[in-house]
């Protein structure tokens, strides 16, 4: 009787935990006239030089500008989001990887409680214009905003959670038919770490397109058009052609849904714009408290 107490009693907990993840922010629909406009928009690019890079010192001279711009708006933006927060929590970090070797990517983690965003060099120079760099920088200035990393811990441990209780029920109830079952000592590990895994890509997809919703009104915010910047989404497309479809396993959406959710995101900007609203998604859940323990960067692409 203890013993399914206290299964009980975990599971709940577990659950709880799940039920505290999810968007922070309300996010835009998707309809079908917002992907076929985002196709058209993929289609486009992909015939009009999409393969071209910026030179070194292109790039250099776009990270600089973009960085000076966005850097003090998600500052604000989070500031605005968070104010109960110590100062360093909104004290964004802009650094470059300049390591030639590192894939195109940016990412964001935590160094000293501060939100640190990095750049690899062939991200910059992939990058065709301001725009782009800007709202990838507003994207990974989001992913703090929501508490994406902490949001990731609790579904790890939930799901961690839920699946060893799952095998103890298993195993107890196993033993309980079978006075001659042996039970595997490692098998509740197991579970767990799979459970672990499966947590932790529960909301990916979603994380990613709130993201793409702060990003957009991070970068309009700084004076860049986020549309544009969406484009790069055909880019990183055509790079990671011949791949499978998108499935549970998948942390990030496909590029029409995010080239949607950037138009929507836009739509909804210009509104707010035309009537004098404060540029800010509408409030979906509680803000974390904190910022998460460091367990890894947060990758935007």
């Amino acid at each position: 009787m203890e013993l399914s107490v206290r299964l009980l009693f975990i599971f709940v907990a577990s659950s709880a935990l799940l039920g505290a993840c999810g968007t922070t922010y309300q996010m835009p629909e998707i309809d079908q006239a917002n992907l076929a406009e985002a196709n058209r928009i993929l289609t486009e690019e992909r015939g009009s030089g999409i393969s071209r890079n910026l030179s070194d010192e292109d790039a250099v001279a776009v990270y600089i500008q973009v960085a000076a711009d966005i850097e003090p708006v998600a500052e604000q933006f989070c500031r605005e989001e968070h104010p109960d927060e110590p100062f360093s929590f909104c004290d964004y970090e802009f650094r470059v990887n300049t390591d030639p070797s590192a894939p195109v990517n940016a990412t964001q983690r935590y160094v000293d409680d501060r939100p640190v965003l990095t750049f690899n060099r062939a991200l910059l120079t992939s990058v065709r214009n301001p725009d782009e760099l800007a709202f990838i920088a507003g994207h990974e200035a989001g992913h703090h905003i929501a508490g994406h990393i902490e949001k990731k811990q609790q579904q790890q441990l939930a799901g961690a959670l839920l699946m060893g209780v799952l095998m103890g029920v298993a195993q107890a109830g196993a033993a309980y038919n079978n006075p001659y079952y042996r039970s595997d000592p490692n098998a509740v590990g197991n579970a767990m770490a799979a459970g672990g895994a499966m947590g932790g890509h529960a909301y990916s997809q979603t994380y990613e397109l709130e993201s793409d919703l702060i990003g957009s009104y991070i970068a309009a915010r700084a004076g860049y058009d986020p549309e544009v910047g969406a484009r790069f989404f055909a880019k990183l497309d055509k790079d990671e052609a011949g791949e499978e479809g998108m499935n549970l396993w998948s942390t990030h959406p496909s590029s029409p849904e995010r080239i949607a959710i950037v138009l929507e995101a836009n739509r909804e900007i210009h509104q707010k714009i035309a009537v004098g609203a404060s540029l800010r998604p509408d409030v979906e859940a509680r803000m974390p408290a904190s910022p998460p323990t460091p367990s890894g960067p947060k990758s935007a692409w």
